[in-house]
């Protein structure tokens, strides 16, 4: 397990009032842990909104609403989706009412992956000062590799950001909308393996009327990959014969077992694969020795989350050889096999299999002449 990490964020502001506000999702120019991508399918892309007014939630396409809360005069707001990874561009948010307000966009890696279990929003609390207090938040899942962002929604579009809660020093942010009339939010993290955190205040530039909380992300892992060793064995049978009969070769089953880690949802299926040897095997005398083998692999591996993957494979080995007049012979098999299996998150792996076997029969004159 992982902290989440914020891998890249957008801010924006409705500057007046209005039923419907256009929110642009995180680009190019947004991203704040490294290079890639702004957005990845299965990020949590969390939205925090504080607007004024006390009308009701709202709501935005495919988000789910995850907090709200009023003090009379500011609201504050928190929704949140797991990312398909094509969210492009503007989408709207529709408040309910003629509002305006500021809002922010930030996307996660390395999380649970899930809503239920994976992000909650709490401590909820509400006054009328220059220091807006979120109150004690305890998620449901308990201690974690969590990350807790403590935000704060207030009605006055002219107060700013002046100090966040102590210890969270991550991503810290203030957007107003301006104007006596206007509304604004401000926001920080913090990485605690902890089941129950209390942020502190923050500090802003005047009192006013606020809403605080805090949003609760559970870590967990952002791909899979994972592998199987090989495994290489050699296995030997052998056949005598007497005069004008026959030896056969014993057959030999064995199995093999390989493992695999993963992360989400992973699943695969092996590919089959069939092939078959042939030697042969001369004598003098009129002698003649023939031997032959042939053998088919199945391989599988399925994974959960959290859990291991197991590839199987099982094969026979069958070898025969006949001799002439008081002839030995002897057969060997050498084979290798070796299973792979890798996927990603809320991926497929697939495990195959080969296997090369060479057979060889020697034959020697034992009897005098």
């Amino acid at each position: 397990m992982a902290f989440p990490v914020a891998r890249s964020a957008r801010a924006g502001v409705q500057t007046s009032n209005a039923t419907s506000w256009t929110l642009t999702y995180p680009g190019a120019g947004d991203i704040l842990d490294g290079g890639g991508s702004a957005i990845v399918a299965g990020d949590l892309i969390l939205i925090n909104i504080g607007r004024d007014g006390s009308s009701g939630t709202g709501s935005i396409t495919d988000f789910t609403p995850l907090f709200d809360q009023t003090d009379g005069s500011a609201r504050g707001l928190t929704f949140a989706k797991v990312a398909a990874g094509t969210e492009s561009g503007t989408f709207s948010y529709s408040p309910g009412a003629s509002e305006q307000g500021a809002w922010r966009i930030t996307v996660y890696k390395t999380w649970h992956g899930t809503i239920s279990g994976g992000v909650e929003a709490l401590g909820g609390a509400t006054g009328s000062s220059a220091n807006p207090d979120p109150a004690s938040a305890s998620p449901s899942w308990g201690s974690a590799d969590n990350l807790w962002r403590a935000v704060c929604a207030h009605d006055s579009g002219l107060v700013t950001m002046t100090a966040y809660p102590t210890n969270y020093t991550l991503n810290q942010d203030g957007d107003q909308s301006g104007g006596g009339n206007g509304a604004g939010i401000g926001g920080a993290s913090r990485q605690l393996a902890t089941g129950t955190e209390n942020p502190g205040a923050f500090t802003m530039s005047a009192s006013d009327g606020w809403v605080a909380w805090v949003v609760v992300i559970r870590g967990g892992s952002e791909a899979f990959s994972g592998a199987a060793t090989p495994v290489t064995h050699t296995h030997a049978t052998s056949a005598t014969g007497r005069k004008g009969g026959t030896g056969a070769a014993t057959n030999v089953q064995h199995t093999h077992t390989t493992s695999a880690t993963g992360g989400k949802t992973l699943t695969g299926a092996a590919t089959n694969v069939s092939h078959a040897s042939a030697t042969s095997a001369t004598g003098a005398k009129n002698g003649q020795g023939t031997a032959s083998e042939s053998n088919t692999h199945a391989t599988s591996a399925t994974g959960t989350t959290g859990r291991s993957g197991v590839a199987s494979v099982a094969h026979a080995t069958d070898a025969t050889a006949t001799g002439a007049t008081g002839r030995a012979g002897t057969a060997s098999v050498s084979h290798t096999t070796a299973e792979a299996t890798t996927g990603a998150k809320q991926g497929a792996g697939a495990a195959t299999d080969s296997a090369q076997g060479s057979t060889t029969f020697p034959h020697r004159k034992s009897e005098s002449r």
